[in-house]
């Protein structure tokens, strides 16, 4: 049995996932701001073995140009697809931080193509398996059609990885993927099952499809026992209502987890507290009380991963709240 770890981090509107062991530390995505950063260097780490970019919106992308600048850390791969679509200054800011890491003494390896047909992702202790976007798509690019004359919109090319430990399918983390990735995986026959869902687009609306439908959808081909939305008290409400409702609506009743406490779970600041957090990492929304289950640590055992018991004080936080979206599902 080997030791590993899946850390989802509390990093507020945005995501960032960590799959770390004693050999190798592996980040996906990392969201805007200082915290990415100041986190990585509080828990010591020097280097990074692979930062895998879901896509290049600002949540996404915004804290990785800050730790390939960062001289105290080395990035050795960084996995991206391109973005002609996308002028923002963050997305030129990333592009200008990793030429120059490209031109260090160790150079950070830049990887612009990660796609279904991408081959596994090995590491000692765990496996990291692609299972979108499309490669077709990859090859016409966002804001262009594809072969049926849709737009290719920048979530359905999210990079969708699958985390496998001890041969188990342990993971699914889905970036901002939307319906029309969800219908690329159907058409391919491609299995995502999973024990964890890192819910897409922070529980926000995909693109067409009733959210409802796709959330229903989405669960009862993962069949996850924990669903883990990363989402900010202060932007979106999410989770949406409509999401819940299709989670409570598909065939399987998982355990779900939000990083922050939205709004529409309990509006009143003056009953929050952070009292429940994990110490070992930090939590963005520790200082205001925002947090809901806050940055998860959960340790990893192949098929047997618990999933209660490193939660059990969110439950309790949670469950004194009349109002929350997942009372019925929890």
């Amino acid at each position: 049995m080997t030791s590993a770890k899946l850390t989802v981090l509390d990093v507020g509107h945005g995501n960032c996932a960590l799959i770390h062991s004693d050999k190798n530390f592996i980040m996906i995505d990392a969201a805007v701001g200082s915290f990415v950063q100041d986190t990585v260097k509080n828990i010591g780490i020097t280097k990074i073995d692979s930062v895998i970019i879901s896509h290049a919106d600002q949540d996404h992308i915004g804290g990785l140009s800050a730790l390939l600048l960062d001289d105290s850390i080395h990035i050795e791969t960084v996995y991206i697809n391109g973005d002609a679509a996308k002028q923002t200054k963050t997305f030129t800011d990333l592009l200008i931080a990793l030429d120059a890491a490209r031109s260090q003494n160790r150079p950070t390896k830049v990887i612009t193509s990660i796609n279904k047909d991408t081959d596994d992702i090995v590491y000692e202790d765990f496996v990291l398996e692609v299972l979108s976007p499309c490669p077709i798509r990859c090859l016409r690019g966002i804001g262009q059609s594809d072969l049926k004359g849709k737009e290719i919109e920048a979530n359905a090319m999210s990079v969708v990885v699958r985390l496998l430990h001890d041969g188990e399918k342990v993971a699914l983390i889905t970036g901002d993927m939307n319906d029309k990735s969800l219908q690329f995986l159907k058409d391919e026959g491609t299995c995502v099952e999973a024990k964890i869902l890192v819910f897409p687009h922070h529980g926000g609306l995909p693109t067409e499809k009733d959210p409802h439908v796709f959330a229903a959808e989405l669960n009862n081909l993962v069949r996850p026992e924990l669903i883990i939305f990363s989402n900010s008290r202060q932007r979106h409400d999410n989770p949406r209502q409509e999401i819940i409702d299709g989670i409570i609506a598909s065939d399987c009743s998982p355990s779900i987890a939000c990083t922050q406490l939205s709004k529409g779970c309990h509006d009143d600041d003056n009953d929050l507290s952070n009292d429940h957090l994990i110490e070992l990492y930090p939590s963005k929304g520790r200082s205001n009380n925002n947090s809901c289950a806050g940055t998860i640590d959960l340790i990893l055992n192949g098929s047997d991963t618990d999933i209660h018991h490193p939660l059990e004080h969110h439950v309790n936080y949670i469950n004194k709240f009349e109002n929350r979206k997942c009372k019925r599902v929890i």
